[in-house]
């Protein structure tokens, strides 16, 4: 886009800032969970396989993301609070 017609778009950019002492709420979800837990035959409804799995993966994602301060795991998902 840059040295088109269109590149006055630019001036109309703002920053993305966040406010002292707010937070970032991530959302991940299982990508193909139930075709996962076809191929690992994972027993229904709480495999404990299936659940270290999930909370080793969780660990590492806040092992890795020193900013994470807090993870909450609910059936396929995880959220994250990651502070500013």
């Amino acid at each position: 886009m840059a040295g088109s017609k269109y590149a006055y778009v630019r001036s109309f950019e703002l920053p993305d800032t966040l406010l002292p002492g707010t937070y970032i709420l991530v959302r991940l979800d299982g990508h193909a969970f139930h075709r996962l837990s076809q191929e690992h035959d994972f027993v229904k409804p709480n495999d404990e396989r299936a659940l270290q799995l999930m909370d080793h993966a969780a660990k590492d994602v806040m092992n890795e993301f020193k900013e994470v301060v807090l993870g909450f795991g609910e059936s396929d998902e995880f959220r994250y609070m990651i502070s500013s």
